[in-house]
Formats: structure tokens, C-alpha cells, sequence
């Protein structure tokens, strides 16, 4: 993927799959996105403003909040059209099946940035 996973966020808010809509929301107003841990702590996914906003009156558990997973041999460009085709602007970033971070189409615009200068 990148040569730097600098454009990883691995420090993430984590929130319960048992968790409320409601409660959600009052986060994500704090937090683009939030990585969903279920009850045995094992990260299974991540909630952003659109999945609130498709599921708004529902428990976390009773949502589809699966998004595209992004793998480390996956290049910028890969990442980048993968965020466009599924209309997500944060993914998932797994290594051995396992999420090890989220990156965002602000971190992938970075790196962008840099390969121009």
C-alpha cells in the first residue's frame, strides 16, 4: 500500500455493537468514526455519520455496517477507487484478517499530496 502507514489511523474510538443509535450519534458528532468491538472485544467493523444516517432508530448490532477492507499490498490509487466505488470515506485496514486501523480519504489525499511535491 503506502510506503508509510503513517496514513493509518491505529489509535481509533472504539465503541460496543450493543450500542444504541442514539448514543452513536452523540459520538460520531466527536468522532468521524468509531471501530466496533463485540462482546468478546474482537474488532468487527466501523460506524461513520452515513451508516447513523441509514440506521438511525436501530441498535448497532441490527445494522449492516460492513464496508470494503483495505489490505497493506493495496496501493493508494486501489484505496482510493475503492473509497469511490462503495461511497465510503473511512475503510478498514486489516492485516491477516485481523483490523489493525482505519484510513480515510483525507489520509489518501495526503499521500497524494506528498507524491506531488
Amino acid at each position: 500500500m503506502f510506503n508509510n502507514s503513517k496514513f493509518i489511523d491505529r489509535e481509533p474510538v472504539y465503541v460496543s455493537l450493543l450500542e444504541e443509535m442514539s448514543q452513536i450519534r452523540e459520538w460520531l458528532q466527536k468522532h468521524p468514526y468509531m471501530v466496533i468491538v463485540d462482546e468478546d472485544l474482537e474488532k468487527v467493523g466501523i460506524v461513520t455519520a452515513k451508516d447513523y444516517l441509514n440506521y438511525p432508530h436501530h441498535c448497532l448490532i441490527d445494522c449492516d455496517f460492513t464496508k470494503p477492507i483495505v489490505s497493506m499490498d493495496q496501493t493508494a490509487n486501489d484505496v482510493f477507487l475503492l473509497m469511490k466505488a462503495s461511497d465510503n470515506h473511512y475503510l478498514p485496514v486489516h492485516v491477516n484478517h485481523q483490523l489493525i486501523g482505519v484510513i480515510s480519504l483525507i489520509s489518501v489525499t495526503e499521500y497524494f499530496m506528498q507524491q506531488i511535491r
